[in-house]
Order: structure tokens, then sequence, then C-alpha cells
């Protein structure tokens, strides 16, 4: 089923889903570095949390879709 629903999937539209997994990652770490009293931890939460708007954006967007903006 997973399968089905990658292929009917633009490049355009993986590429926002691998931002997506980024962004996660970012956010995990950055929440970890905040809890440990790390400066920078809230940095990684912000550009985090802006990588997952704009993957969400750019999933649901005519752009990921193929045609113009």
């Amino acid at each position: 089923m997973l399968k089905y629903i990658f292929k009917t999937f633009t490049k355009r539209q993986i590429m926002m889903i691998k931002l997506l997994l980024l962004s996660n990652s970012a956010t995990v770490f950055g929440a970890y570095f905040k809890i440990m009293d790390n400066p920078n931890g809230e940095l990684l939460l912000l550009i985090g949390i802006g990588l997952s708007i704009i993957g969400t954006l750019g999933i649901v967007s005519k752009w990921a879709k193929g045609g113009p903006i």
C-alpha cells in the first residue's frame, strides 16, 4: 500500500517529504539541546519548526504537483 502511495507522488512532493523528515530530526535534536540548557537548542527548534512549515506547505501546494506557483 505504501508503494502505491509513494508512486503517486511527484519528485517535488518526495523532496518535500524528505524535508519533513529532516525537520523532525532537527526538532528532536533541538528539544534535547534545549533540555540540556544548550543555548543553540532554541535555534535548532526554530529551524525544525520552520522546515516543517515549509515542507507541509510544499506538499500541498500547486508547485509540488508540477504546476506553476
